[in-house]
């Protein structure tokens, strides 16, 4: 059982192309497969302690009820059960105190489990005995647990999740100052493409170009062209966030676009502009907002779109106000 746990772990990084370099992604390789070795020791449990019209359907169920059930339940603190670690988005990460609490249940199962298939030791113990020192541990982590909650200063947390702490990689092209996550880097000339369209009908148009794109936190006349993935997708795609992050920019928007009419808007008429379109352009924004785009980039008044993209942006809705 070890031996297909250590095998299954091996594939896991194979599959990925390369060893976790950071101690968080280390920690949930080893959660997940401590959660493997977990279910392999359950179904041992349940096949030399109970018979087997009910330890077959009890080695199913209960993993399944672990790993699929406690996910979507409501109640954080069950949902927090959970063996795997679902996140993050690009610019996010687990917790540290997340993966220590993961990580003591985890160990507690374990050693819980081992110790059932320990027969030498505990056939010499009384059943009563072994009930009572369950009891009396769980009651006193549960206790140690509340005590702690009650005297500390501060509220738990019970997000699992916190912004990135990662280095950015930082890349000089062209006069554009790009940093972006390590998992983007491939992608830097791509971005920077786009950046140099975006700068060139924006000078042409009365609007402030771009100085550069930063994920974390860009600086006066950058950009954070925000991403769920670890890449920018296509170049349409690529354009459409370098337009989302410059109308962000210009409308203050720390946390990026909440995704209103108004912004929607002018960020379709700048994926317009760069070459975006319009047919693939209605399959992200609404199609009313693209021909609002249209309208405004087909009119021939000089200084026309700079006017209706600045009215707009003072309407804006951003995430953080949200």
């Amino acid at each position: 059982m070890l031996g297909t746990t250590l095998a299954i772990g091996v594939l896991m990084i194979v599959s990925a192309r390369s060893a976790p370099e950071e101690p968080r992604a280390l920690a949930i390789l080893l959660l997940a497969l401590g959660t493997l070795v977990g279910c392999g020791l359950w179904g041992l449990v349940v096949g030399v302690t109970l018979p087997t019209p009910i330890g077959i359907p009890a080695a199913v169920a209960a993993p399944f009820w672990w790993i699929a059930v406690t996910p979507a339940q409501s109640n954080v603190v069950v949902r927090h059960l959970a063996p795997e670690v679902v996140c993050c988005r690009i610019d996010t990460q687990v917790t540290t105190h997340y993966l220590l609490a993961r990580g003591c249940l985890t160990l507690v199962f374990l050693v819980g489990l081992a110790a059932l298939l320990w027969p030498a030791h505990w056939s010499r113990v009384s059943r009563t005995a072994l009930l009572g020192g369950a009891v009396a541990v769980t009651t006193a982590a549960a206790l140690a647990g509340v005590l702690t909650v009650r005297s500390g200063g501060t509220p738990v947390p019970l997000s699992i999740t916190e912004p990135r702490t990662t280095r950015l990689v930082c890349v000089e092209e062209d006069g554009l100052r790009l940093c972006v996550w390590p998992e983007q880097q491939p992608s830097v000339p791509t971005l920077a493409r786009v950046v140099r369209a975006l700068n060139t009908w924006v000078d042409g148009g009365g609007l402030e170009p771009v100085t550069g794109v930063d994920q974390r936190d860009p600086r006066h006349g950058e950009i954070a062209a925000r991403t769920v993935g670890a890449s920018f997708g296509s170049v349409d795609e690529a354009r459409l966030l370098v337009a989302a992050g410059y109308v962000a920019r210009e409308a203050g928007c720390r946390r990026g676009l909440y995704g209103d009419r108004a912004g929607d808007e002018r960020v379709a008429a700048l994926a317009l502009a760069m070459g975006v379109a319009a047919e693939s352009l209605r399959e992200e924004v609404l199609p009313a907002a693209v021909a609002a785009a249209e309208t405004a980039l087909a009119s021939s008044r000089p200084g026309s779109f700079a006017e209706w993209f600045r009215d707009g942006v003072a309407s804006v809705a951003c995430s953080e106000d949200r």
